[in-house]
């Protein structure tokens, strides 16, 4: 029995340390590009969804979308964006883009795994 909660725990907890990685490693790919706004359409929960023009950046093409309440863009206007060559379609105000947008599931991974192993070792050992 021990052995179970141990392990889950240290599953929770590299799983939370394999997705703070990912993040980090997002983060220094980021590439920062002026871009044309082509065009709005609503999202859901009050958002707007902002449709963003080509990028060409290392003769690779980005394309992809903000999202979010009232940000004052407008259509045909040059914004200036930041997003992961990797992930081009999710693309952030460059003044206002998350550095870790996974932390809080991070967070809870993290601290589930550690109180399963710290609840293993005083209950068992």
């Amino acid at each position: 029995m021990i052995y179970w909660v141990l392990f889950s725990g240290l599953g929770f907890f590299c799983f939370g340390l394999a997705l703070l990685v990912s993040d980090l490693r997002g983060f220094n790919r980021r590439e920062r590009a002026f871009v044309t706004c082509k065009g709005s359409r609503p999202g859901e929960f009050g958002e707007t969804i902002y449709e963003m023009g080509p990028v060409v950046r290392n003769g690779k093409v980005a394309e992809g979308a903000v999202r979010g309440k009232s940000l004052g863009i407008r259509v045909g206007h040059q914004v200036e964006v930041v997003y992961d060559p990797k992930h081009p379609h999710r693309m952030h105000l460059a003044d206002k883009a998350p550095r870790l947008p996974t932390l809080p599931v991070t967070a809870f991974f993290s601290i589930v795994g550690v109180l399963l192993s710290l609840y293993g070792v005083i209950r068992f050992g």
